[in-house]
């Protein structure tokens, strides 16, 4: 092979890479520029035919609670609906590491001033007891302000009537509260 057919070859080859490698390079991404969304149009429902989001969402009901070294107090609406809540906590006690809360329904005829009256240091035969919870805070975490959430349903409960619920709530120094009536409605 002479010199002039393989210097031919040679450009030809070079010629050859340089065209494919000229076309395997990705091409130029176009920017991105946002589209604003065009609203979809519904036609207007009658009140009897289509429920609204409000109507078929059940409002969640938050009940809180107030932890101190003093006391507990109770800051939420008087009267919840018959089913889910919320119970919040918001302790702001760094010397008691136990904070705890019963959930409670009383006999007919019992009130929270006979709750507050009550030594109850063993459960008396009128209290009706629904939850029981207890929260620890150990170190650092004692001197913080802290809070934790309590979900609860009425529908669980085979020993709920229907009666207003009451709070008891305290520290384990022994330091209680007694908190109330919250009426039910269903």
């Amino acid at each position: 092979m002479n010199r002039k057919a393989l210097k031919s070859q040679w450009i030809v080859s070079i010629a050859i890479l340089i065209l494919l490698s000229a076309c395997s390079t990705l091409p130029a991404q176009p920017s991105l520029t946002a589209i604003p969304p065009t609203p979809t149009l519904l036609p207007l429902a009658t009140a009897t035919s289509v429920p609204t989001l409000a109507a078929t969402l059940s409002p969640t009901v938050t009940l809180t609670v107030k932890f101190t070294e003093k006391d507990c107090t109770y800051d939420g609406p008087r009267s919840i609906p018959y089913g889910k809540f919320t119970v919040k906590w918001i302790v702001d006690d760094a010397k008691h590491n136990k904070t705890a809360l019963v959930l409670l329904t009383l006999a007919s005829g019992k009130t929270l001033a006979d709750l507050q009256a009550c030594p109850c240091s063993e459960k008396s035969d009128w209290i009706n007891g629904l939850w029981l919870d207890e929260e620890n805070a150990f170190g650092a975490e004692l001197k913080t302000a802290r809070s934790y959430v309590h979900e609860y349903d009425l529908t669980g409960q085979a020993n709920y009537h229907g009666e207003p619920l009451y709070m008891f709530c305290g520290n384990e120094e022994g330091k209680t509260s007694s908190l109330g009536p919250i009426e039910v409605t269903k």
